[in-house]
């Protein structure tokens, strides 16, 4: 696995859409980076936030509570979070936590750009 990190580039089929490419570990360090990196894309008014984890090995609990509060800032602007490839661990803490409902996942970029 590569190493930690966040990514943000434009959407190659909707210019209008953000998408963060996060690999590695997504732990409580990378989680702060990660939410101030989403911070200013919301403080830019940007609305259409996609989030691909494609290249994520773990996630904590921090990153899952970023994800919420992302979520909930962008519901407040009549848009919704966009999640790609969320791994299998995210998948278990969401389940356990009964909050499946609060995302919305997709397999594929293309998948999520098109549901906006």
């Amino acid at each position: 696995m590569e190493s930690s990190g966040i990514k943000h580039e434009r959407s190659k089929l909707d210019p209008e859409a953000n998408v963060v490419k996060i690999s590695g570990r997504l732990d409580f360090q990378l989680a702060d980076q990660l939410e101030e990196k989403l911070n200013s894309l919301l403080e830019k008014k940007e609305k259409k936030i996609i989030l691909d984890l494609t290249n994520v090995d773990y996630i904590g609990s921090s990153g899952i509570k970023v994800f919420l509060d992302i979520s909930e800032r962008l519901n407040q602007l009549g848009s919704s979070l966009k999640i790609v490839k969320m791994p299998e661990i995210g998948l278990k803490i969401i389940r356990a936590m009964e909050i499946e409902d609060r995302f919305d996942m997709h397999d594929s970029e293309e998948k999520a750009v098109f549901s906006y």
